[in-house]
C-alpha cells in the first residue's frame, strides 16, 4: 500500500495552519493528483495552548485535504502526536490497523524535517521511506538560518536519542501538553 504521509508544522491562532503545513499539504496534494498513492495520512495532536489550538493538527490538515476534492475515505488522520517520534509511532500504529498490506510510504515535508524522519523510521522501526522534500518559501533570510540551526539541532537529538525516550525529547512532550476540550 503507498502511502503518502504529511505531517504538520504548526498552528495559528486559533486552530489556523500554519504556511509550513500548508506547503506541505499543497505538496501532497500535487503529489495525490499523480494517482500513485492509496492513501494519505497527516498526522500532529494538540501541542499548543487552548488560547491558540483546540483542534487537532491532522484534523485541520483532512479537512484542508477534503476542501481540495481528495475523498474522505482515502485520507487517514494520527491526531496525538506531539513530536516527530509520535508523529512516527502512532502513526505507525494507524496504519497497522488500516492494513495488513507491506507499506511503502513517502514523506513529504520540509528538507530539514525529512532527514529526522527517515533517520527514525530507519533505524527505530527498520522502515526504508520515500522523501519528499520541501523548501521553506515563505521565510526571510534570518528566518532561514533560525530553521537550519534548530533543525541541525533537532537532528543531533533523533541521531543520539533514535527512539525519543531521552530528557529532550521527554521534556519537549511534556512542553507541548494541553489539556483536550470534552
Amino acid at each position: 500500500m503507498k502511502i503518502l504521509f504529511i505531517p504538520s508544522a504548526g498552528v495559528l491562532p486559533v486552530n489556523v495552519l500554519d504556511n509550513a503545513t500548508q506547503e506541505r499539504l499543497q505538496a501532497g496534494l500535487i503529489l495525490w493528483q499523480s494517482g500513485n498513492f492509496d492513501i494519505v495520512l497527516v498526522t500532529g495532536g494538540i501541542c499548543q495552548p487552548l488560547r491558540e489550538q483546540t483542534i487537532s493538527l491532522a484534523s485541520l490538515m483532512r479537512d484542508w485535504l477534503l476542501a481540495h476534492g481528495i475523498p474522505s475515505q482515502r485520507v487517514l488522520m494520527e491526531t496525538n502526536s506531539r513530536d516527530t517520534f509520535e508523529n512516527i509511532k502512532f502513526s505507525l500504529e494507524v496504519l497497522h490497523a488500516f492494513t495488513t498490506e507491506p507499506l511503502e510510504i513517502t514523506v513529504v515535508s520540509h528538507w530539514q524535517h525529512c532527514q529526522r524522519f527517515k533517520h527514525t523510521f530507519q533505524f527505530v522501526h527498520g522502515i526504508q521511506v520515500q522523501l519528499h522534500p520541501l523548501p521553506y518559501l515563505r521565510e526571510t533570510q534570518f528566518q532561514r538560518m533560525k530553521r537550519f540551526t534548530l533543525e541541525l539541532c533537532f537532528l543531533l537529538v533523533h541521531v543520539l536519542d533514535p527512539s525519543g525516550n531521552g530528557k529532550i525529547a521527554r521534556y519537549n512532550r511534556r512542553k507541548r501538553t494541553f489539556p483536550r476540550l470534552s
